[in-house]
């Protein structure tokens, strides 16, 4: 599924001068704004911070210094032309460090970024401004570059390492939110600060979200979208017509008839299902507003769902014969197996249209994590469907009984998109306590009309013990 950039309105941003003696970070902790957390990772940081507490904070190590004195790069022109319209501020003399030596001084701070004067220095793979949680670590840090901006050319010999939750670090936090989300109604406050000579930082886990996150939706759309990006360039070259003329765009009708017998309703979500004759073959289906596909589908007012041509055949003979293999599996795990793929995409959808408050007490911002919820929606509506066909009094044994086992399997390990490869990226983003609270209520959402034992039996298995090396920690 595809997301666009909120519109933004311009504020004109007022900044907490800091002294550049200041080195400010992202932090690589479980949590990141704010006290208390999760277990383990939450122990740890709170040892650290007690620590911490005991004397003046820690100097930044010389591996620090020397990334600082190296030249870097300018942000590119699309990057720099999207912050500075934001922040209606000059980032030209910014220069942002992403190699080898800079991703090992992150390590030496534990750190996803941070910031000194101009300088910017990205952990391996944090970078990505061209992505949702990449333009928001992005805009936190150059709000820190404003901050700093008064002794900008001024390297001190002695840099400290900044606390995570301070004045300083919230107003980047909030800045960064209304970057990426569009909703702050006022800019930034400014505040004022006795720390000098700091590393500031926003805690995040830099160990363990420094590498690409097997199983996340954003990470898996973003490949699939390179894998794609030749073919749907040479379509967008051809004439709509010739574009069109092998059935590219149309509509997959056998598959509407087929979802429309299998779960009346579910189909008014969505404009329709198409045929996508340049999906990629990793993706089994693909929900995005109707006008971007090339050649566009206009004139819709919701989204359409997109597939593969051969899927829509399937459906075909499902509809037409009683022939027990569908697609070269059982003609009951065919229909299972699509339904619950219609139902994920259908499912974005009423997720990402019906507007919900962040949980009580959460600070991380819906936006940041909107993607990786929405695709948990998504994974979790599968469940029901492979559920409800077991039949009753059947034994471990039984077909129903390892689909949905197998199902578990995949939509917990899958590398491609996973609920652990989900978890993962919103723990990548927010404290664990904000994760929490944001899995149950999206839990809440997508299980509203489960029965009671649908319930049990879903969150019982995500706590099984047989999962313990996905780290799921699940909630509830």
């Amino acid at each position: 599924m595809s997301t666009r950039s909120p519109s933004q309105n311009k504020i004109t941003p007022s900044f907490t001068p800091i002294n550049t003696r200041l080195l400010q970070r992202q932090c690589a902790a479980c949590g990141q704004q704010k006290t208390g957390g999760c277990n383990e990772c939450d122990k740890k940081r709170l040892l650290q911070r007690r620590l911490a507490d005991q004397s003046a904070p820690s100097e930044a190590p010389p591996i620090v210094h020397e990334v600082l004195r190296s030249p870097g790069q300018p942000l590119d022109r699309e990057t720099r032309s999207f912050m500075e319209s934001r922040f209606q501020h000059d980032f030209s003399q910014v220069r942002v460090h992403t190699n080898t030596k800079a991703a090992e001084s992150t390590q030496a701070v534990n750190a996803l970024a941070y910031t000194q004067g101009k300088n910017i220095v990205f952990a391996p793979h944090q970078y990505a401004p061209q992505t949702l949680s990449g333009r928001e670590l992005l805009a936190h840090e150059l709000t820190h570059v404003i901050q700093q901006q008064s002794q900008v050319n001024q390297l001190s010999p002695k840099l400290r390492v900044g606390k995570p939750d301070d004045s300083s670090e919230r107003e980047a936090d909030n800045f960064a939110k209304w970057v990426v989300g569009g909703e702050l109604t006022q800019p930034p406050t400014s505040r004022t600060t006795t720390a000098t000579n700091w590393l500031q930082r926003a805690c995040l886990s830099a160990a363990a979200c420094a590498a690409p996150i097997g199983g996340s939706a954003e990470q898996f759309g973003q490949r699939e979208e390179n894998i794609e990006a030749r073919s749907r360039a040479r379509r967008g070259r051809m004439a709509p017509a010739r574009a069109r003329a092998s059935g590219h765009g149309g509509h997959a009708r056998q598959l509407e008839i087929f979802l429309n017998g299998q779960s009346p309703g579910l189909l008014s979500n969505i404009h329709g299902i198409f045929i996508d004759q340049d999906l990629s073959p990793g993706t089994g289906a693909l929900t995005m507003p109707c006008d971007e596909l090339v050649p566009p589908i206009t004139g819709a007012t919701k989204p359409c769902t997109f597939v593969h041509g051969s899927l829509n055949q399937q459906a075909l003979a499902f509809n037409t014969t009683t022939d027990p293999t569908i697609g070269g599996i059982s003609r009951e795990d065919w229909r299972v197996q699509t339904l619950q793929i219609l139902t994920h995409e259908v499912q974005h959808v009423i997720f990402d249209s019906t507007a919900r408050a962040t949980p009580p007490g959460v600070t991380c911002s819906r936006a940041t994590v909107e993607f990786e919820l929405s695709e948990l929606n998504a994974m979790m509506s599968e469940f029901p469907i492979a559920f409800r066909a077991i039949p009753a009094g059947a034994s471990a044994t039984d077909p129903a009984r390892v689909r949905l086992n197998n199902w578990f399997q995949t939509v917990i390990t899958n590398p491609s998109e996973s609920i652990s490869g989900a978890l993962k990226a919103l723990r990548c983003k927010c404290n664990c306590a904000d994760v929490d609270a944001f899995v149950i209520d999206t839990f809440n959402f997508v299980a509203a009309s489960w029965t009671p034992a649908e319930k049990t039996a879903f969150n019982t298995e995500l706590q099984n013990p047989r999962w313990a090396a996905f780290d799921l920690r699940w909630p509830l």
